[in-house]
């Protein structure tokens, strides 16, 4: 017996066609659904489209570095609603292809404090640069809002007259873990009672160590120590507290995983919090 294999040559003209027609059609899906469902449109044709991965029962775990983007999103939205929704788990997510890539997650969450709260949401999370905490958190809301806002992201290209690179924080030369005028020294009980902290140092030390083995699991092993806030001067928002638009977080932790760093010594993670009062964007 004998096997026929059947090859289909395509011309040059007509591969380009094909793939014109198809980046169309992609780009149609993509406007639909916002990057959030890819309808069969993944890479092909030499095409970089949207990378689909489904979490657990019969596909692999989420990634650890999938679920902290998760956490990020409705962090945003609590924020920006005054709830505390908390992350179930990840159903899916997108990611574009490339090192910095943007994630596009489908998760549920709810409110331990509410019976029957349990929604799927949606959260858009782009990665400005790879193996740096520097996101951006567009979209945080549950499935079927479709808000939109006319007003352009102070994210887009610049703020405050800074490319979003110029804006990250710096070690202040004093003491940031006393309290002045200029820091602000949380307690135990307000640590405790803003778990969102923590996530921000998961975040920090997740985006600084990045692996395809890291990527997988959530950074273990940290331990916050103090964490004192500076606020910006903004005369539309009090400064003070810890819910400001425009914040700088300065986190002293210690991290046991020989691993990731070595030796065992305290460190000081600082991380500044922005969030754009005309579209959301965080």
């Amino acid at each position: 017996m004998m096997a026929v294999r059947r090859v289909v040559v395509m011309g040059l003209e007509e591969y380009q066609e094909r793939l014109k027609r198809h980046k169309e059609e992609y780009m149609k899906m993509w406007r639909k659904y916002e990057g959030f469902e890819t309808c069969g449109y993944g890479m092909q044709f030499d095409f970089n489209g949207l990378i689909p991965r489904i979490c657990g029962g019969r596909y692999p775990p989420c990634r650890g570095l999938v679920l902290l983007y998760a956490r990020l999103g409705l962090h945003r939205y609590n924020l920006l609603h005054g709830k505390n929704f908390q992350l179930i788990r990840v159903k899916k997510y997108n990611k574009t292809f490339g090192g910095a890539s943007t994630y596009y997650i489908t998760l549920e969450a709810e409110d331990p404090a509410i019976p029957a709260s349990l929604q799927t949401f949606q959260a858009r999370v782009n990665e400005n640069q790879y193996r740096t905490l520097l996101l951006n958190c567009s979209i945080a809301r549950p499935l079927g809002e479709t808000k939109k806002t006319n007003k352009k992201s102070l994210f887009s290209e610049t703020f405050g007259g800074k490319f979003l690179h110029q804006l990250m924080p710096e070690l202040p030369s004093e003491n940031p873990f006393k309290n002045t005028n200029r820091f602000y020294v949380l307690d135990k009980t307000e640590l405790q009672a803003h778990d969102w902290i923590q996530l921000y140092l998961d975040l920090a030390v997740a985006t600084a160590h990045r692996s395809l083995e890291q990527d997988r699991y959530a950074p273990t092993n940290l331990k916050i120590l103090k964490v004192s806030i500076e606020t910006t001067q903004d005369p539309e928002t009090p400064n003070h507290g810890h819910d400001v638009y425009d914040a700088t977080f300065y986190i002293r932790y210690k991290d046991t995983c020989r691993a990731r760093v070595g030796t065992d010594f305290d460190r000081i993670a600082v991380i500044r919090r922005i969030l754009d009062k005309g579209t959301g964007d965080l």
